[in-house]
């Protein structure tokens, strides 16, 4: 059987009075969580959080902070270069010493080959640029190929140093991954947002040349906050439906 999975997460402590390490890891798939050591000397929690490919190295950006990185849970941290403090970071799931950014105000690509010491600039984006809620998503299987979004702009996958729109993605407020088709080498993906002038959950096989719409105007959950496909079950998606709790749905 495959190794448990190691995983980290940030949040936020309400009446924090004891200086309390608001960013955690797990080595056993999330069954049990350990502290990281200390937090950066700066930032106020929260924010986003990404591990290498290796579990070996972590990059946090803490609101009010901007990213920093350790590669000893928390012992040392130092601050990472060449991005720009608001980008959203995650990592490479193949390759460890891969890192992409995106700043969604600029709507520049940063890349780091590196470990997440230093980043480049990449393509510019340009007219994709969106401050709200821009997400990266790099394929579970394939190096060098990432998915991202621009909420009123749509949605791109960049690979082998091009970048792609993909067809009939108006908005999208969150997007995600998951196993694809047998035999496929290319990721569910899934979309909470406006696709060919509809507002749903989608699911497209082909990287959007098609769109499937998953939910009916009957089921509309609420807002989705966040969304996700399984790993390992094509078809199962999962989401957050704020004040409805965490959704799942199979194929019919």
């Amino acid at each position: 059987g495959q190794a448990p999975a190691i995983m980290v997460r940030s949040g936020t402590v309400r009446d924090r009075r004891n200086n309390e390490v608001r960013v955690a890891y797990s080595l056993d798939g999330g069954s049990s969580w350990t502290s990281f050591a200390n937090e950066p000397p700066a930032g106020d929690g929260g924010g986003h959080i990404t591990i290498a490919a290796d579990g070996k190295r972590v990059i946090w950006t803490p609101w009010k902070s901007g990213p920093w990185i350790t590669a000893d849970f928390g012992k040392r941290w130092q601050k990472v270069k060449g991005i720009p403090d608001n980008a959203v970071i995650e990592a490479d799931r193949v390759d460890e010493a891969i890192y992409y950014g995106y700043d969604g105000i600029t709507g520049k690509l940063y890349i780091s080959g590196n470990g997440g010491v230093e980043f480049s600039e990449g393509p510019q984006v340009g007219e994709f640029g969106d401050w709200f809620r821009p997400e990266l998503h790099p394929d579970p299987k394939q190096s060098g190929v990432v998915y991202h979004t621009a909420h009123w702009r749509g949605m791109l996958r960049w690979a082998a140093g091009k970048l792609v729109r993909l067809g009939g993605v108006e908005s999208v407020q969150t997007m995600g991954l998951g196993k694809g088709k047998d035999g496929s080498e290319t990721p569910a993906l899934y979309v909470f947002g406006k696709v060919s002038g509809k507002e749903g959950l989608f699911r497209t096989d082909n990287d959007g040349r098609s769109w499937q719409r998953i939910d009916d105007d009957a089921h509309r959950f609420g807002k989705v906050a966040h969304i996700t496909g399984d790993p390992r079950l094509y078809g199962r998606v999962y989401f957050a439906a704020q004040g409805r709790g965490i959704i799942y749905g199979d194929p019919k």
